[in-house]
């Protein structure tokens, strides 16, 4: 599904069936809760489908997990003006007590626990969501706020090497379509 026809209707219906599914009931303190009791009961044995799309789902949440990382880490004067008025996720970042049992502390561990029940959110469904959440959601969300200097961070930062590529490419892209566009 596009990131435009998913997000925001659809993702808010899962996101609040998640939640709603959760012990937790709740955004804070690791909603996650990434063992079998929380996050594994929901998925597995097929649980997922009545979400309109768990990949979607996981591929905001991977994105949005990445973009509050870099926020917090290299521009934290913008992270608590990002949790109030941005987009609603499950943030991970308090997950690091739990990182120990089932090593999710960082964006990426939470894409490799997902395989362990046969959901693989692809390259190009992060590459597009990635791109969506930081030029369409970012630039709305904090109209200040410097998204190249974002991406040039997080390509710099060891935590975020699965998505290297994907930021250079991005940058790449978004290079040429500001080049063409301008001499109009």
């Amino acid at each position: 599904m596009e990131p435009e026809k998913y997000f925001p209707d659809k993702y808010y219906d899962d996101l609040t069936s998640f939640v709603m599914a959760s012990k937790t009931r709740s955004f804070d303190l690791c909603p996650l809760m990434l063992g079998e009791q929380l996050l594994g009961e929901q998925l597995k044995d097929g649980g997922y489908r009545k979400y309109a799309s768990i990949v979607d789902f996981f591929a905001c949440q991977y994105c949005l997990n990445l973009i509050s990382q870099g926020i917090h880490s290299h521009t934290p004067e913008f992270y608590l003006e990002w949790l109030g008025e941005g987009t609603d996720y499950l943030n991970i970042q308090g997950c690091h007590a739990h990182s120990f049992v089932n090593g999710v502390s960082r964006p990426i561990d939470l894409l490799i626990y997902l395989r362990k029940f046969d959901i693989n959110v692809e390259e190009l469904k992060i590459y597009e969501y990635l791109d969506f959440f930081l030029h369409d959601v970012l630039t709305i969300t904090l109209p200040e706020f410097n998204v190249t200097a974002l991406v040039d961070k997080l390509m710099e930062d060891t935590d975020c090497e699965e998505i290297h590529t994907d930021l250079h490419e991005m940058r790449k892209v978004r290079e040429i379509y500001y080049s063409k566009h301008q001499h109009r």
